[in-house]
């Protein structure tokens, strides 16, 4: 059942001190499991390590490619600062949604923003749900145009010369048949793929950075450069961190489901993003500099083929993520128009059809990857991320608005959703103007 009272977030500022979960110390599993038992063994569904590594891999992904050119933007100091803070920011944004969880006992959270703010914020938020994953498409669809073309030089084939018809042959022999699918288990492990790619691409960014710190050291580091460009590198790093519409999932799974325990698996998969997107955004920038490319993968020369290898891996994981965010993306539409999924096959193929040939257009004609993140980071990310659980969380909470901690929350909504709607303004500026 779930709890009454409003429980305070130990982060946030408060005298009143969170009255669930007396049991202080640890659970019983924790005190009879030996310590190498509970770090090494077997990972088991709804453990704490296994809720990490869920929450951890829904946040990294394809945003992380872009954080060493948030160096080059804002210099040094600044860009390891910007991604520290939206770590943080990010993590606080979380443990209000578990905290509106616990309060409500919902764990889904459309639902939850539909009983709490009422059907149209909760119909807004869907909206807002299907935007982000046209969104996430489109911006795979931009990537997939810049990997396909250098990997097929780099083993001696011959590409269509033209980025839009490598997007078009691609999508048409593999991204669209795979979007029509209805049942997504048979790519269920592609996030497994990717997040190995991932950790992979990292882990070459870090070995090769000595040598290509070396190659370019007559290139000067920038400590400090402030601009107006800075609003759209911080949403870039927003969207690195977005990973709070599965907190509800992986809460609902969780073995043991004290506040304490998801606090934990919280904490620990914020800090695995952090180092590795620390980690790749200082040995990207130390190793390119001003020459880094908004995709750092792209800085890496064709005969590079430990990166030839995570690009390839990295776009056959972007290939297999289309349908997996155009299944939410349809299911969505599907309740919006018509309030069930039992539709047609003519609609089902005609929906995808048109959804992925819109996404693949408007990607054609996009600058780059940088501007769909910015975007995405600037409007969705602020809206789902930040913006709604700083509003549940005040909403559900029996102290007024002023009170030291609401404060604080209403403080972080404020200025997140100030740098949002800046770089978003950008963004769109800058399509326009392209």
């Amino acid at each position: 059942m779930a709890p009454t009272e409003f429980e305070v977030l130990p982060i946030m500022p408060s005298k009143v001190q969170p009255s669930h979960d007396a049991d202080t110390g640890l659970d019983g599993d924790e005190l009879t499991r030996p310590f190498i038992t509970r770090t090494f063994g077997p990972i088991a569904p709804g453990s704490v390590r296994g809720s990490i590594f869920t929450l951890a891999s829904t946040a990294l992904g394809a945003g992380m490619l872009a954080l060493p050119y948030v160096l080059k933007v804002a210099g040094l100091v600044p860009g390891i600062l910007f991604i520290l803070v939206a770590g943080i920011v990010s993590l606080i944004a979380m443990e209000l949604l578990v905290a509106c969880a616990r309060i409500t006992g919902i764990k889904n959270y459309a639902e939850l923003v539909r009983q709490v703010l009422g059907k149209r914020m909760g119909d807004f938020m869907e909206l807002v749900i299907v935007v982000y994953c046209f969104g996430c498409v489109i911006g795979y669809f931009v990537l997939i145009g810049e990997f396909v073309p250098s990997m097929l030089d780099a083993v001696g084939l011959s590409s269509l010369n033209n980025r839009a018809l490598d997007m078009i042959v691609l999508t048409g022999c593999g991204a669209f048949p795979l979007a029509l699918l209805k049942n997504m288990s048979s790519l269920r492990y592609s996030s497994i793929v990717g997040l190995m790619c991932i950790i992979y691409i990292n882990l070459v960014v870090i070995a090769e950075g000595p040598e290509q710190i070396r190659r370019h050291s007559d290139l000067p580091i920038v400590t400090y450069d402030m601009s107006m460009e800075v609003f759209k590198v911080i949403s870039i790093t927003f969207f690195a961190y977005t990973c709070h519409v599965n907190v509800f999932s992986v809460y609902s799974e969780l073995q043991n489901p004290l506040a304490r325990r998801m606090h934990k698996v919280t904490r620990r998969a914020t800090l695995v993003e952090i180092i590795v997107y620390s980690s790749i955004a200082i040995f990207g920038y130390l190793s390119f500099r001003d020459l880094c490319d908004a995709n750092i993968t792209k800085n890496y020369g064709q005969d590079d083929w430990f990166m030839n290898v995570g690009v390839l891996g990295m776009a056959f994981t972007l290939v297999m993520a289309i349908p997996l965010n155009m299944h939410p993306l349809r299911s969505n539409l599907n309740n919006m128009i018509f309030k069930t999924q039992d539709v047609s096959v003519a609609y089902h193929v005609a929906t995808t059809f048109c959804l992925v040939a819109s996404a693949l257009t408007l990607a054609i004609f996009l600058p780059s990857i940088k501007t769909v993140f910015s975007l995405l980071g600037g409007s969705c990310c602020i809206f789902i991320c930040y913006f709604m659980p700083g509003w549940l969380y005040v909403k559900l909470s029996p102290n007024p608005w002023f009170s030291p901690a609401n404060l604080g929350v209403c403080f972080l909504v404020c200025v997140c959703s100030i740098i949002g709607c800046i770089s978003t303004a950008l963004s769109l500026k800058e399509i326009f103007a392209s």
